[in-house]
Parts: C-alpha cells; structure tokens; sequence
C-alpha cells in the first residue's frame, strides 16, 4: 500500500511534530476498519494522538482512502479550531478524491517530483 501526504498536509504535519510512523499506525487502522467517520466518496476522517495525550484530545485528518491500494492525507485540523468540515469542504475533498484515486505510477512520480505529493 502506497502512502501519501500533500504539500500542505506535509506542512501542517511537520509544524505539529506529527511523524510518518504515526501516519503509517493510522493507515494500519484504517485497513483493519478502524476509523472515526466515512463521509463517502473515499474519503474518511481518522484521529491520530499527538504526543502521549491520546486520541481523545487528538488531531483530526481527512484521508482518501482506497483499501490495500493508496491514501492520502489531505487534510488536518485541531478539533478546537474546527468541529466539523462544510457541505462545500466535502464535495471539493471528494472531487479530489476521485483524482487522486485516478493517479497512475506515472502521475504519482511526477506530483512526487514537483512535490505536489510527499510519499510516506
């Protein structure tokens, strides 16, 4: 399973101290059924623990998600600074599921290469 994480998720991760074991854990999860919300269109909502404080006060990330093929995180947010995504937020977030989804090993090399994405 190929992970990914976008430039702007790659951001927010690193400004957070989130590493990419913790994004690996969460993936794992994720392929054993474990996640907090599936909003369709593969696209789902995960928390992932920052430190030591656990997933109750954790960080939430919207992944798309294909079992046993890709993910990407592309998106994350405290949940003290946003309870929930908009209607709007979700359908922007599914169109770029459906693309991302659709990336072959050719397009996927060259959003690594022009570091659109950050393979995990």
């Amino acid at each position: 399973m190929r992970i990914f994480k976008t430039r702007l998720f790659h951001r927010w991760s690193t400004k957070l101290g989130i590493d990419n074991i913790k994004l690996i854990q969460a993936i794992q999860e994720m392929n054993g059924g474990n996640f907090e919300g599936n909003l369709g269109g593969f696209l789902f909502k995960k928390r992932i623990a920052l430190g030591s404080s656990g997933k109750r006060g954790a960080l939430r990330t919207i992944i798309v998600f294909k079992r046993n093929d890709k993910a990407f995180f592309v998106y994350g947010y405290a949940k003290n600074v946003k309870s929930n995504m908009t209607l709007k937020e979700k359908q922007i977030y599914k169109k770029l599921a459906n693309i991302l989804l659709a990336y072959d090993d050719e397009q996927l090399s060259h959003a690594i290469k022009h570091k659109e994405l950050i393979e995990v």
